[in-house]
């Protein structure tokens, strides 16, 4: 999987393997990276989220969730948890993995099955969320973005 991007850029070409093993290209439009990238590296409008475990719902690749989800990886939060209905061929939790590594974040990124449509599967989620925040000694959720 590769990314190629850069600030003045118009879109973002993600390079992934699709089912059949063969190479699928999905542009990301940006309407101004420019000011995306603006917005991000300043501390004016996003803190730093170091210690901080957040947790998003609809995290699917070019959705609202997966642009936040990025936000707070390169904002370094210490544990993100990508909270989606289908995470087998989601593929946000690569891609996420991805910009970790080109902005050297040591975010630790964790997928979740949550339909939010299925009550069970909420509680069930929930339970993991729990266990994970747990496990790990994060002290808790701390931003819960729905």
């Amino acid at each position: 999987m590769a990314i190629n991007s850069n600030s003045n850029a118009t879109a973002t070409t993600i390079t992934t393997k699709n089912s059949n093993g063969m190479a699928e290209r999905r542009y990301r439009p940006h309407t101004d990276r420019k000011l995306f990238e603006e917005y991000v590296r300043s501390d004016k409008y996003f803190a730093d989220l170091s210690g901080k475990v957040v947790a998003i719902t609809g995290t699917s690749p070019n959705s609202l969730g997966f642009h936040i989800a990025e936000v707070a990886v390169r904002k370094n939060v210490s544990h993100l948890l990508l909270l989606n209905r289908r995470i087998a061929t989601n593929g946000s939790q690569e891609l996420l993995q991805q910009i970790a590594k080109t902005f050297n974040s040591t975010t630790k990124i964790t997928s979740i099955e949550c339909d939010l449509q299925d009550l069970a599967s909420v509680r069930e989620a929930a339970k993991q969320v729990n266990v994970l925040c747990q496990k790990n000694n994060d002290n808790g959720l701390h931003v819960l973005i729905n």
